[in-house]
């Protein structure tokens, strides 16, 4: 992946960087295998477990320098899903990495595929919004978006669905920096599930525009860390 830094950094140079070292992401949240950067297909994977009712599943923020805290909007092309799992993005993490923030996300329930917004408060999702069945053909490029903090304007995207929700809760995110998150609980999907081209956008007035960008370069998560 890449870095294009644009002002207030340099508006000319696309500077190379592994946005997957432990640099540029923190882990905030992994259970048995988590999320992992795949380097014979070069993209985020969740692994199949192999194993009956062992979830794998990873909540990571993204810290290279320059990221959105307030507006934003993220992107992540799902490349596959299968029963039992989710795959999305992240916004508004918090920097003190309590694990929570809103996961905008596919959603497979034994074949019933929904897009879905959760408020994440300390580990505990809460879903505040759906869709309803949806049957799309992947790969597809979800798009979520948080803007304002009271309501916080909430929207994701995948093909012909779009989801809002504006967020007044008590709990509602009103900073923070993006991520991604995914779900995969072994008992019933049978094989990995990926996802790619991860791209974060500063929506603020002033701000710093398109921050990451391109498609992934294989790196791997080992030993529950973010390493090359």
């Amino acid at each position: 992946m890449a870095i294009t830094y644009s002002t207030p950094f340099n508006a000319t140079v696309t500077e190379a960087l592994n946005v997957w070292s432990a640099a540029d992401w923190r882990q905030i949240y992994i259970e048995e295998l988590g999320i992992r950067v795949e380097e014979s297909t070069d993209r985020l994977e969740i692994p199949y477990s192999g194993t009956t009712s062992v979830a794998s599943v990873g909540r990571y923020r993204l810290i290279a320098a320059g990221q959105p805290t307030g507006d934003q909007e993220v992107s992540l092309l799902l490349v596959d899903i299968v029963a039992q799992s989710r795959w999305g993005v992240m916004l508004r993490m918090p920097t003190d990495d309590a694990d929570s923030g809103y996961l905008c996300a596919l959603h497979n329930a034994y074949g019933v595929l929904t897009l879905k917004i959760f408020r994440v408060v300390v580990g505990v999702l809460t879903e505040i919004a759906t869709s309803t069945a949806i049957t799309p053909t992947l790969p597809l490029t979800l798009v979520a978006s948080a803007i304002g903090t009271n309501p916080v304007a909430l929207s994701v995207t995948l093909g012909a669905t779009t989801v809002t929700f504006d967020d007044a809760h008590a709990d509602r995110r009103q900073s923070g920096t993006p991520g991604v998150g995914g779900h995969q609980l072994g008992e019933s999907s049978g094989a990995n599930i990926y996802a790619d081209d991860y791209v974060v956008d500063n929506l603020a007035s002033g701000g710093t525009g398109r921050l990451v960008s391109g498609a992934l370069l294989g790196r791997s998560l080992v030993g529950g860390s973010l390493a090359q």
